[in-house]
C-alpha cells in the first residue's frame, strides 16, 4: 500500500459537497390537470446537493487542518464509486447546536431489524456529480447559513491490493451511519480471477 491519504481525511473531504442552484427563474408553479389527477410542479429555483469525490484531497486531521502521515503508518487514496448521507443541515454558524439549524434532509429509517436504523433499501446512493438531494429554495427557512452539516451513511470505494506478485483492485463498502438495516446487498459484480 502506498503512503498517502487516510480514511479520516477522505471522510472529511467527502463532507465537501457541491451545492448548486438551478434555474433562477421566478418562483411560481404550474398546474397540470387531467381527467383524473391534478399535479402542481414548482418552477422556481432549487438548492441541489451533489457529492464531489477527490482522491487527491489533502490529508486532514480531526479538526479539518492539513496533517501528514504519521511515521510508521501507511494509507492510500480510495476511488469512490457511490455515497449516501443520512442527514443534511444548514447551520447559521459553528456554534449552532445540532438540529437547531434547518434540517433539509433525513434518510428513511425503519425498525424492521429491531432498533431504529437507516433503511438502506430506500436510501439514495449516487456517484460523482449526480444529484443526491434537491429542495425548492422556497421551502428553506429564511436566514443566513454559514455551515453545511452532512452526516454520511454509506460509502462504496475501490482500493489497491498487493498479493504476492499480483496487484489487484478491491471494492469496500462502509455503512457509517448510526445503524443500517439491510435486507440484501451486493457490494459489486462478482469477478472470478481464477
Amino acid at each position: 500500500m502506498k503512503n498517502s491519504h487516510s480514511m479520516k481525511a477522505i471522510a472529511a473531504a467527502l463532507l465537501c459537497c457541491i451545492v448548486a442552484f438551478t434555474a433562477c427563474t421566478k418562483n411560481d408553479s404550474t398546474t397540470t390537470t387531467t381527467t383524473t389527477t391534478t399535479t402542481t410542479t414548482p418552477t422556481g429555483p432549487n438548492l441541489v446537493f451533489k457529492f464531489k469525490f477527490d482522491s487527491t484531497q489533502v490529508r486532514l486531521n480531526g479538526f479539518g487542518q492539513p496533517a501528514s502521515m504519521p511515521a510508521g503508518h501507511a494509507g492510500q487514496c480510495p476511488r469512490f464509486n457511490k455515497m449516501s448521507a443520512h442527514y443534511i443541515e444548514l447551520a447559521q454558524d459553528s456554534l449552532t447546536q445540532l438540529g437547531k439549524g434547518d434540517v433539509v434532509y433525513s434518510a428513511p429509517v425503519t425498525t424492521a431489524g429491531g432498533a431504529s436504523a437507516i433503511d438502506f433499501n430506500k436510501s439514495v446512493a449516487v456517484g460523482e456529480g449526480e444529484v443526491f438531494f434537491s429542495i425548492p429554495i422556497s421551502q428553506l427557512k429564511a436566514g443566513t447559513y454559514k455551515w453545511l452539516r452532512v452526516s454520511l451513511a454509506y460509502q462504496n470505494y475501490d482500493i489497491n491490493l498487493s498479493v504476492d506478485t499480483f496487484n489487484l483492485t478491491g471494492t469496500l463498502a462502509s455503512f457509517i451511519g448510526f445503524d443500517t438495516y439491510l435486507s440484501s446487498y451486493n457490494i459489486k459484480e462478482y469477478v472470478d480471477y481464477r
